[in-house]
């Protein structure tokens, strides 16, 4: 099965990625976590069978911001090679490329459900 893994902290946008990731492809185990640390204690477990196709993260997250999640994804066995990208409502120069040098895409966060629809469907149509 197809695997895409998102950490979002905002309620709204977990349900627009939800009711978008179901409409693209309704065969397509999302997996939504509150923080990275939720995230990452999660993956840990998984079996190396059963590895995501695509990890999304949100950069402004309690607990672990996005970036500092993908030292640790990084880090277990399995992960090095999984896509990871990152949208933010903040960006920066040093931000954006800081992501380059960990091979990890950026994107603005949407503000419209169309341009949320859009950019996860560009997403899923290139790693999933």
């Amino acid at each position: 099965m197809k695997m895409i893994v998102l950490a979002e902290d905002d309620s709204d946008d977990q349900d627009m990625v939800r009711e978008i990731v179901a409409g693209i492809d309704n065969g397509v185990d999302l997996r939504i976590f509150d923080d990275g640390e939720q995230l990452l204690s999660s993956m840990k477990t998984l079996p190396k069978s059963a590895l995501p196709g695509l990890i999304i993260l949100d950069q402004n997250m309690p607990k672990l911001k996005g970036s500092d999640t993908i030292g640790y994804l990084k880090g277990i066995l399995g992960f090095e090679n999984i896509p990871v990208v990152i949208y933010t409502t903040y960006h920066d120069n040093k931000f954006a490329d800081a992501c380059k040098r960990m091979n990890v895409e950026l994107f603005r966060k949407p503000d419209t459900f169309d341009a949320f629809s859009k950019m996860i469907g560009e997403l899923m149509a290139k790693y999933i």
